[in-house]
């Protein structure tokens, strides 16, 4: 089947008028349970995050111009409650200490369902709490579809995952291909969240969790990102058949 690819990336508020970041909680609307339904994907509110998904696509274009028309629905929403707000791209974001003590500890909360390590295929442990630590980490996952409607239980269809992840994780060297994206935001987001190849098996392919979200905030590498994936794929696919 064709190869598809998607994206969940999460992404911080930052309110330039009082040079501090901003929880999400209150600002968007739809959260895990019932993401909102726009045009090309959906909106919602992941912790202290503002998260956002994409339909799937099949060209390095469709990819890139989904993920534009959510983050200008995404960006109307958040200005539309303050003008000074701003969608930032980065993977590790500080909060104003006694800003931080008025957001409701339900929204502290890092992680939902569980994360798999590529390397072993063990449940990295799903939840960190950091209901005392004013920060949060923003991740760029990737999600790729190569099969359909999957039985999760299938040991086949879960090494198939496993090995895909950890084929990226080890040898699809994503800072290589993305002009070395190491920032010490990127280092600081690996402490707590995304390391060992962290990915999740899906029906229809698998989520990979690693990268951060550095790469959503331009078109140029929204587009390398695509095509590295394919690219990668395409390497994986004839080891298989080799």
């Amino acid at each position: 089947m064709e190869l598809k690819i998607g994206t969940d990336p999460e992404c911080a508020i930052y309110d330039t008028e009082n040079k501090m970041y901003v929880s999400a909680h209150d600002l968007i609307p739809g959260d895990k349970n019932n993401p909102f339904k726009v045009e090309k994907g959906a909106v919602q509110v992941d912790g202290l995050a503002a998260e956002f998904n994409i339909d799937p696509a099949t060209t390095a274009e469709e990819f890139d111009d989904n993920i534009s028309s959510v983050i200008n629905q995404l960006t109307d929403m958040i200005k539309k409650k303050n003008d000074a707000y701003e969608l930032k791209f980065i993977p590790f974001v500080e909060f104003n200490k006694k800003y931080f003590e008025t957001i409701p500890s339900d929204n502290k909360i890092l992680g939902c369902d569980p994360d798999y390590n590529a390397l072993n295929g063990n449940i990295i442990d799903k939840k960190i709490d950091i209901t005392n630590m004013p920060l949060r980490t923003m991740a760029g996952h990737v999600h790729i579809g190569f099969s359909e409607n999957e039985d999760l239980g299938n040991p086949y269809h879960l090494e198939d995952c496993r090995f895909t992840a950890e084929y990226f994780y080890r040898k699809g060297n994503y800072y290589n291909n993305l002009n070395r994206y190491d920032t010490f935001e990127e280092m600081r987001r690996l402490q707590y969240y995304g390391s060992s190849g962290a990915y999740r098996p899906k029906s229809y392919g698998v989520e990979l969790r690693q990268f951060s979200n550095i790469w959503v905030a331009k078109s140029e590498t929204r587009k390398k990102m695509f095509n590295y994936v394919t690219k990668t794929m395409e390497t994986i696919q004839k080891k298989a058949e080799g």
